[in-house]
């Protein structure tokens, strides 16, 4: 009698850890509809978009400069320049 009591509280104490599993579960999982999912893939895109116009706007200017300067001093050498211009270095 006393084993089937203590096996009857421990199934009680196993249930009430999977109830508040589940509950946990419940409350941390945000189910996505297909409209966030469509919002978020296009917002993505757009600034996956302003990105890469961002970065070759910056290649551009930074080309330029390399121009400029090469113009000026023949001598200098493009991977050095870029690497100044992209380091926090002043």
């Amino acid at each position: 009698m006393r084993e089937l009591r203590d096996r009857i509280e421990e199934l009680e104490r196993e249930l009430e850890n999977k109830k508040f599993e589940l509950e946990l579960l419940e409350a941390t999982s945000n189910p996505v509809n297909d409209e966030d999912l469509k919002e978020a893939t296009a917002q993505w895109k757009y600034y996956e978009q302003l990105y890469e116009e961002e970065k070759k706007d910056k290649e551009n200017r930074i080309r330029k400069c390399f121009q400029w300067i090469k113009a000026k001093n023949p001598r200098v050498n493009r991977e050095e320049f870029r690497d100044w211009v992209m380091s926090d270095d002043e």
